[in-house]
């Protein structure tokens, strides 16, 4: 996300969206990231809008909180870090048959 991101959504996204997550690694996003989320949101009603704050000094995981976001924080700095939390927290295998 930065502050030419442009994401314009037009509409719901056709199709049973319940159980996805979207996972959005972000540092320093305030002036970006509600609107991220907020497009996500309306795209995609019935995902879940996670944001993994690698360690913001803004107002980021407050911002993405207000937006409807789901807030996790990761204690170490560097993108690498952020996409471990994500991982570790998001990534889990499907059952077979359940794909």
């Amino acid at each position: 996300m930065t502050a030419s991101t442009s994401i314009r959504p037009t509409g719901a996204v056709a199709g049973n969206w319940q159980g996805v997550a979207v996972l959005l690694p972000c540092r320093d996003e305030a002036q970006t990231v509600a609107g991220v989320v907020d497009a996500f949101s309306t795209m995609l009603p019935r995902a879940t809008v996670y944001v993994y704050d690698n360690g913001s000094t803004d107002r980021t995981a407050e911002l993405a909180a207000a937006a409807g976001a789901v807030v996790r924080r990761e204690s170490w700095p560097g993108k690498g870090n952020g996409a471990q939390d994500v991982r570790r927290h998001r990534c889990r295998r499907v059952p077979a048959g359940r794909r």
